[in-house]
């Protein structure tokens, strides 16, 4: 070992001293590879004397096996990458969804309200400009001529309102679900701002005891609507934007006139029965699951489900994935019973704890109500198309519950908002925070449906408020439209006490209030 050491070295110097040797860079090279040579040479090895040039048949030899090696290569990988494609092809024998079932009622005509319903928003005679309806609970100069002509022309739809109200089921038929449309839903609507309307003038001809039976009534109608036995998750979020409607008109009735502790305390009651059962939002799930497998079921068991699956929603990339999907097997693209399976777990999911998913931080923290298009490398994945249209379903089964959650807030709020007034009405003044209203008025103050903390209230401000989905508070934002509400991206249910002027400095911008 030794021995080879001082080869080294001397063929070092011997190369560099010769006039043609090489370089000046390379002699140095090798002057400072000496002490590693020698280093490495004490463990027990050296490297070999330098090896005399190959001959030609050596090098031939050679550039056959680096040619050979280029064509196996792409063999080999070909051949694992469609190794690896046979075993994401295969789809789950079945997929179990015996306990998502919906049972039928199988009502008899005279017992179920939907043909009540169905005849009331045939008998509607509705204007054909009702931009004007929005703002007759606050009294606009004008207005009470126009609602009292109004409710005259639908004394039909009114009286078989009420009989429905007061028949105890509702069931969705099954045509209305093949329909796929929400054309029974959108006339109930009409017969809810109606029966508001009716309550609206009933205040101000009779009395105010009248008018919030009126009202309440009107929001019992749209509690109906959201637990209609059969509906889905649209009949749900229909029903209870029905339900919004008419709290919202009660709350401006409510700013106008005064309340006695009597008839407060009767109509809060009222409020807190018509909270959603927990039943009816599991079905209404069920229900959901069902239609959406029927209907996303049949797409991807079909030929050029690409294609099928993509129509109405066109993103960027499409026509490249087509021509791309052409090349790959349809088990790798689409695996209908995997998809069905993921559906089942995820309705199963939402469907659990109703209550619970509002203070917690996952369906509502991060729902959506519009979901972006899926980037074109999503579909390349096993069961591409079946996993972007899983993606898109949580996303909007999250914004359902955002909105439930949102709908639990408003009718918190407006039993807040009543005991105040009639508070207010009583005293003079506004409590100096919502304790005060206990027992007297509310048996305990209504929790934020969001993070299950009491509602804020500000006696200076003339708010009370829920901090909204996005689990921040920021004070409140009254008078929030639509257009802001899109731009921040979220909102909190407010309620400006009207009945009072506030005091001290007008709150800040909301929406700058939102953004910071």
């Amino acid at each position: 070992m030794l021995h080879q050491d001082e080869s080294f070295r001397r063929d070092v110097r011997v190369s560099c001293a010769l006039p043609t040797s090489r370089p000046p860079i390379g002699c140095a090279a090798g002057a400072l590879a000496q002490p590693l040579h020698a280093r490495v040479a004490r463990f027990g090895w050296a490297p070999r004397p330098p090896m005399k040039k190959a001959s030609a048949a050596a090098s031939e030899v050679r550039m056959r096996r680096f040619a050979l090696a280029l064509l196996v290569l792409p063999l080999v990988l070909a051949g694992g990458f469609a190794g690896w494609l046979a075993a994401h092809c295969r789809d789950l024998p079945d997929f179990d969804d015996a306990d998502l079932q919906v049972e039928r009622l199988a009502l008899a005509p005279g017992d179920d309200a939907y043909d009540l319903l169905d005849q009331a928003t045939q008998a509607l005679a509705w204007p054909t400009d009702d931009t004007w309806m929005r703002d007759a609970f606050t009294g606009e100069p004008g207005t009470r001529a126009r609602v009292a002509a109004l409710v005259s022309a639908n004394e039909r739809a009114l009286e078989l309102a009420d009989v429905a109200l007061a028949t105890p089921q509702l069931e969705v038929p099954e045509s209305a679900l093949a329909r796929g449309d929400l054309r029974d839903m959108l006339g109930w609507r009409r017969v809810v701002t109606l029966l508001c309307l009716r309550a609206w003038l009933d205040g101000e001809t009779r009395n105010t005891s009248v008018a919030l039976e009126g009202f309440v009534r009107a929001a019992e109608l749209g509690k109906r609507m959201a637990e209609a036995h059969g509906g889905t998750l649209a009949h749900m979020t229909t029903g209870l934007a029905a339900r919004d409607e008419a709290l919202r008109a009660l709350r401006q009735f409510a700013d106008r006139s005064p309340i006695e502790d009597a008839d407060a305390r009767r109509t809060i009651a009222a409020l807190g029965r018509l909270e959603i059962d927990a039943g009816a939002w599991r079905r209404a799930w069920y229900a959901e699951h069902r239609a959406a497998r029927d209907h996303q079921l049949g797409l991807l068991r079909t030929p050029l489900v690409s294609e099928r699956t993509l129509a109405g929603a066109r993103a960027p990339g499409q026509d490249e994935l087509g021509r791309l999907l052409a090349w790959i097997p349809e088990g790798f693209v689409a695996q209908p019973n995997r998809t069905m399976d993921r559906l089942a777990a995820l309705t199963r999911r939402f469907a659990a704890e109703p209550r619970n998913a509002c203070v917690s931080d996952g369906p509502v923290a991060t729902a959506l109500d519009t979901a972006e298009p899926a980037p074109l490398r999503s579909y390349l994945l096993p069961n591409g198309l079946g996993e972007v249209w899983i993606d898109r379903f949580e996303r909007s089964s999250r914004a359902v519950v955002a909105r439930r959650c949102g709908a639990d807030a408003r009718l918190a709020g407006t039993r807040v908002h009543l005991a105040l007034r009639a508070y207010h009405s009583e005293r003079g003044e506004l409590p100096p925070t919502l304790d005060a209203l206990v027992p007297t008025y509310l048996a305990a103050v209504p929790r934020d449906p969001f993070g299950g903390a009491p509602l804020r209230y500000s006696r200076e401000r003339r708010l009370v408020w829920s901090i909204g989905r996005d689990g921040h508070d920021v004070g409140g934002l009254p008078d929030l439209g639509a257009s802001d509400v899109r731009e921040i991206g979220f909102e909190e249910p407010t309620f400006a006490l009207a009945f009072v002027a506030p005091l001290g400095e007008p709150p800040r911008e909301p929406i700058e209030a939102a953004r910071r």
